[in-house]
């Protein structure tokens, strides 16, 4: 989510209610073709959420198996925790940046940050978890609260819009 408010203070995203299919055009069809970046971010996307993160954790490829996945709901109709949903907003992210998530964040919000000993789990095919793959310092986890504490600065520097953070 800190990267999208990034990409979208930086002009890089034009909204959150771009449709997905901008970044992937074979989502221009049925259902798909309505579902939004904030339809992903706030777990109302329909997407076939499945019945456990094994079946994420299974396959090579976390962003294809998203763009594969069918629809269970009309787009902004159900919430529902979705952790292919979210997934796939790490190739959002790498397409809207032209850099992998990991690599983006990294530089634009962790660097500023301070931020200089993290990690990424990665699938297979090399997609940074969404869902759960970040590992941070304790100390590091608690400058991204303080960042969203202090409506996105750091320092006397604006990293994130204050509109965006609230």
């Amino acid at each position: 989510g800190l990267a999208v408010a990034k990409l979208l203070a930086d002009g890089k995203i034009p909204s959150l209610d771009v449709p997905v299919h901008h970044y992937f055009p074979e989502w221009n069809q049925g259902r798909k073709k309505d579902v939004t970046l904030r339809h992903l971010l706030n777990h109302t996307s329909g997407l076939d959420a499945g019945t456990s993160p094994m079946e994420i954790y299974q396959r090579p490829d976390f962003v294809k198996l998203a763009l594969a996945s069918e629809m269970s709901a009309a787009p902004g109709t159900q919430l529902q925790y979705n952790n292919k949903a979210v997934n796939l907003l790490a190739g959002i992210i790498e397409k809207a940046s032209g850099k992998r998530m990991d690599r983006y964040i990294a530089e634009a919000l962790f660097r500023p940050l301070g931020i200089t000993d993290s990690g990424w789990t990665l699938d297979r095919a090399g997609n940074p978890h969404v869902m759960a793959g970040v590992q941070l310092r304790p100390r590091d986890l608690a400058k991204l609260g303080q960042l969203l504490v202090d409506g996105g600065m750091w320092q006397l520097r604006r990293l994130l819009p204050q509109e965006w953070v609230k």
